[in-house]
């Protein structure tokens, strides 16, 4: 059964690098508040190869939709149907997954404070050579107090730790110049 797209989708290396488009159909996503967005789509396995991929696991996706807004993730998954000659992409929104990624060290000492500081320290103690690529990142230093243990675990486990312990929200937005706020 031929795939007719419907969309287009970007996709590029680590750091938006070496963009180039791919043709898409069944394209949908989602954004909620405390939650990762998420990206799902059907390509064809001959417009990968075009990409001069194997697959496409890790790699950065960009899509935008037309009264949403755009879409920046990374791709986790994309299994093969071999009698269709198609692949179906899932992505995690770029902002999450890059906080799912990265951990924090390993001090196991508690912490308290509010959830906007606490938040601070995870992304500064996780910093490394290679600096988290957000824009902007604003957070309230106001209400609940909560408490981490610094145990390694990734950041994106921290914020939700945090969140639960506070009852406040988060969300991460991607503009179209594939800023990360």
């Amino acid at each position: 059964v031929p795939v007719s797209a419907t969309s287009t989708l970007t996709v590029c290396d680590e750091g938006w690098q070496r963009p180039r488009t791919i043709p898409a159909s069944q394209v949908i996503a989602t954004w909620a508040v405390n939650q990762p967005a998420t990206l799902s789509a059907i390509v064809t396995r001959d417009d990968v190869a075009r990409l001069g991929r194997v697959d496409l696991v890790g790699a950065w996706v960009y899509w935008e939709h037309p009264t949403q807004g755009p879409f920046g993730g990374v791709i986790d998954d994309d299994p093969s149907d071999l009698g269709n000659g198609t692949v179906a992409l899932t992505a995690t929104g770029i902002g999450e997954a890059l906080l799912m990624d990265r951990t924090t060290p390993v001090l196991l000492e508690p912490d308290t404070g509010h959830a906007g500081a606490l938040i601070r320290r995870a992304m500064t103690l996780a910093q490394t050579a290679d600096p988290l690529p957000f824009r902007s990142v604003q957070w309230d230093e106001s209400g609940p107090v909560a408490e981490v243990e610094w145990r390694g675990e990734p950041i994106w486990d921290v914020i939700q730790n945090v969140l639960d312990q506070t009852g406040q929200e988060m969300q991460i937005t991607i503009d179209r110049d594939r800023n990360i706020d």
